[in-house]
């Protein structure tokens, strides 16, 4: 009897003294990788539709959000493919590991397919494992993204300011500069100001000088302060050179109306004017 009490005693010193996240450990339910990431990749999207103008910046936000799940092996290759069966001992069994990996591949292509257009959805029907269905993705829009890639560095070396305000060429320039940071890389502040300077008039001259031989880069917001005040100045000067022109062209015609003997006719001093005498009008007083 005294034996089961020293027990009893025991245990229960035992139950009091163990720490307690130890009991709480014990008493949590296991997570299951596989579910856990299934129920992600149901519930996240692509926030637009696959095209050939955005191909890379889809490409980028699906490796990005795989990368994130855990699951990026599945359309890279490093997660090789499983078949229902394996053979062991001469006899084949079920596979144990292709449940799981069946199911997250399965979960891939159909976000994959859920960021595409109708047209596209069906052209890739065929392929039954994210891998494959990715490699025909990569093999149909890459050639098609470097082309526009291509096109756009096209328009930035031919854009011109033209009769476009200062503000609406600069964010025209930029527009292109970030589409192709989307699609392909970022340019440098260097070149941003470069395709700028490239396309402004001889009026800017003087300033596209100045800016290029700056030992620091300009900002974009830098470059456009800089040029939008000097826009100002050519303003400035090219309304004192219509004030200067209008002044002219007033004094010339004044001096033309003087040789024409056109200028308003002298007054009497009493509100009226004195009339020229006319040929005749003079014959006719010299008779009287």
């Amino acid at each position: 009897m005294g034996r089961a009490c020293l027990i009893n005693f025991v245990i229960s010193f035992l139950s009091l003294t163990a720490p307690q996240s130890s009991l709480e450990s014990a008493a949590m339910p296991t997570t299951n990788p596989t579910s856990s990431k299934s129920s992600l990749l149901l519930n996240v999207s692509i926030t637009f539709k696959l095209s050939r103008a955005n191909y890379r910046a889809w490409k980028r936000q699906v490796t990005a959000l795989l990368s994130g799940i855990q699951v990026m092996g599945h359309i890279d290759g490093t997660i090789s493919s499983q078949s229902p069966t394996i053979v062991q001992d001469g006899s084949s069994t079920p596979n144990p590991q292709y449940t799981n990996w069946f199911t997250i591949d399965q979960l891939i292509i159909n976000l994959l397919f859920s960021a595409m257009t109708e047209a596209d959805s069906l052209s890739f029907a065929s392929y039954d494992t994210a891998r494959s269905l990715w490699v025909a993705i990569e093999a149909q829009y890459a050639n098609t993204s470097r082309s526009h890639v291509m096109s756009i560095k096209n328009q930035l070396q031919r854009c011109t300011k033209g009769d476009k305000s200062i503000t609406n060429y600069l964010f025209s320039v930029k527009s292109l500069a970030d589409e192709l940071a989307v699609i392909d890389k970022s340019l440098s502040d260097d070149d941003v100001t470069l395709y700028v300077l490239n396309g402004l008039g001889a009026e800017y001259r003087d300033i596209a000088a100045s800016i290029r031989t700056r030992e620091h880069p300009f900002t974009f917001e830098e470059l456009h302060s800089h040029l939008l005040a000097h826009d100002d100045y050519i303003r400035h000067e090219e309304a004192q050179i219509n004030v200067q022109v209008s002044i002219a062209n007033f004094a010339q015609q004044q001096c033309n109306s003087k040789q024409a003997g056109l200028l308003p006719l002298p007054s009497d001093g009493r509100g009226h004017t004195l009339s020229k005498p006319t040929p005749n009008n003079a014959s006719f007083s010299s008779h009287g």
